[in-house]
């Protein structure tokens, strides 16, 4: 699908910080530095074929992809394992950070909270380990199901961050960055309930990296009407959570009956370096 005209990284992050402003400026300092880390540890993030879990997504993904993809938050690159295989005609990716090489596929620079494409554009959305990154976590899953068919599917990969506190409820003044990347880090207990608003879990698998971090596969489908806070189910375990260590060595990607997502994490030695590019 065609991106909308008169569209670039610039009005993007002045639409950003034209919309909230105080939590712009708190947002500003973790997106630039943590686009610097991702562009000094290339080898080292989640988007490249070194990445077990980038390669373990890949297969992942393959099973449930179909149709016209947008990858929200490809990198600077643009160029993710996971999307590899697939048709470029197929693809279409926004990504916050300038681009450092010429992308074959349809890259359009600018934000998840102001997605750049009609409604129900897409069949697949994928967001890996981009969804920490936004700056408004409600409006980026508003726009994520906008541009969703109505029978699409939204494969997302993000880390959780047992105990961390629920975003959605601090105060602009209050947002204060969590580490050099992130202004905030994702929490099942009030994330999971924050998703059923907007979409409906298809499927979920864990890969616990210690006792405290976990990597979330998860497949949700666009419900029809956005639920409200009180109509939301209550925090509970996924019945289709499986839980399992980090996996060691990806296998090659699954055949899937149709072909058509942090991926950037900067560094392996702590939770709070794991990087995306993405504000989106």
């Amino acid at each position: 699908p065609a991106a909308l005209s008169g569209y670039d990284g610039k009005a993007a992050l002045d639409q950003l910080k034209a919309h909230d402003p105080v939590t712009f400026e708190h947002w500003i300092g973790p997106f630039r530095s943590g686009g610097e880390i991702y562009l000094e540890s290339q080898s080292d993030n989640c988007s490249t074929l070194s990445s077990t879990l980038g390669r373990a997504f890949r297969d992942y993904l393959s099973l449930f992809a179909k149709g016209a993809i947008l990858d929200i938050g490809c990198g600077p690159h643009a160029d993710p394992v996971y999307l590899k295989g697939y048709p470029r005609n197929q693809l279409s990716a926004v990504e916050p950070l300038d681009l450092a090489v010429e992308p074959e596929i349809n890259v359009v620079q600018g934000v998840n909270e102001f997605l750049p494409w009609a409604d129900n554009a897409f069949s697949t959305v994928v967001n890996a380990t981009s969804i920490d990154h936004v700056l408004d976590l409600e409006r980026s899953l508003e726009e994520t199901r906008r541009v969703l068919q109505e029978d699409g599917l939204f494969v997302i990969w993000f880390a959780n961050v047992d105990g961390s506190p629920d975003y959605t409820k601090i105060a602009p003044a209050d947002r204060t960055p969590v580490d050099g990347a992130h202004l905030f880090h994702v929490s099942d207990d009030w994330f999971l309930p924050l998703m059923d608003r907007y979409f409906e879990l298809i499927d979920f698998r864990t890969f616990q990296a210690d006792p405290k971090v976990a990597d979330v596969f998860a497949v949700y489908r666009p419900r029809k009407t956005i639920r409200t806070v009180s109509d939301a189910s209550p925090t509970k375990t996924p019945t289709k959570r499986r839980t399992k260590k980090a996996p060691g060595k990806a296998t090659p990607p699954a055949k899937a009956s149709k072909r058509s997502p942090t991926k950037r994490r900067a560094s392996k030695k702590t939770t709070t370096s794991r990087r995306r590019t993405n504000n989106s």
